[in-house]
């Protein structure tokens, strides 16, 4: 975790351990799909980006601080690809992105994660109907 550059949070509620804001190295990118972090990865990253915010603060109830508040969100990803707000100010800021509101995402991450787990023998198939 210390040196991952990208760390994609996707475990359930039921994760024992979560990622914690110190073990973060500069630069860092958490991307939360689902859960596994602490909330102080949130509140002390450098830049909040999301797919959505208002999408945040519907869903993000689970990381509100004891204020009840989220912090600031300084750009979305469509304010990102349209080039109207920089993804990244320097090169070691600590970059929380919260993924909501846009589900081809959760699916081309469900995939990538899919693909890693069958090249590892980790894969296996459940019935769900």
């Amino acid at each position: 975790m210390r040196e991952a550059d990208v760390i994609l949070a996707v475990t359930g509620l039921s994760a024992k351990e979560n990622i914690r804001h110190e073990w973060l190295k500069p630069g860092a990118v958490v991307i939360l799909v689902g859960y596994g972090i602490e909330k102080d990865v949130l509140h002390k990253a450098d830049r909040v980006i999301t797919t959505d915010a208002d999408q945040m603060k519907v869903t993000g109830d689970d990381l509100l601080n004891e204020q009840g508040q989220l912090p600031e969100v300084a750009a979305t990803l469509n304010e990102i690809i349209h080039g109207q707000k920089p993804a990244r100010s320097h090169k070691d800021e600590i970059i929380f992105a919260y993924n909501s509101g846009m589900i081809i995402t959760d699916v081309a991450l469900g995939r990538a994660v899919a693909d890693f787990a069958r090249d590892q023998d980790k894969l296996e198939a459940a019935k769900l109907w």
